[in-house]
């Protein structure tokens, strides 16, 4: 949008040069403000560019969970997988202090999720809430019975 929005001003002001300027002098200033003007533009058009690439970065994002104690961790919007595994693995282990804390599931750009039941747990990842949702609790119920989803996270999308 604000590319067209550069490009449509670009177009008027050249149509207004033809309309308003009448001499040779009047011209050739008006060529050098439009050539400074259409740098303006290239620079503004790689600026909206390049903040499109970091919009469009990829998020990761992870659950860390101890069998010991129940306790768990979390990460979401790091910049790689390792980052999200390491902070919801300290996380993890701010609370249970345990020393077994494990990342079971990572994400990118998605969502995950960490179902415990009676004597087992496991995770899920997906695109929304629903599905890693959804992932967990069959991770889980293959372990155990009565699995129900304790936490859930995502990144943002």
């Amino acid at each position: 949008m604000h590319l067209l929005t550069i490009f449509v001003i670009l177009f008027l002001v050249k149509d207004f040069s033809k309309k308003t300027i009448k001499n040779k002098g009047g011209r050739d200033m008006f060529k050098k403000v439009l050539q400074v003007l259409q740098v303006l533009v290239l620079i503004a058009f790689l600026l909206v560019i390049s903040n499109q690439e970091v919009l469009a970065a990829d998020y990761y994002g992870a659950i860390a969970y101890s069998p010991r104690t129940g306790s768990y961790g979390y990460s979401y919007d790091h910049y790689t997988q390792r980052e999200a595994e390491n902070a919801a693995h300290k996380a993890c282990e701010n609370y249970a202090r345990s020393g077994d804390c494990e990342a079971l599931v990572w994400f990118k750009n998605a969502c995950g999720a960490l179902a415990v039941g009676d004597s087992g747990y496991g995770s899920g990842w997906g695109t929304d809430r629903y599905t890693a949702e959804s992932y967990a609790i069959n991770s889980c119920s293959k372990y155990s019975g009565n699995c129900k989803v304790i936490h859930w996270n995502c990144t943002t999308q």
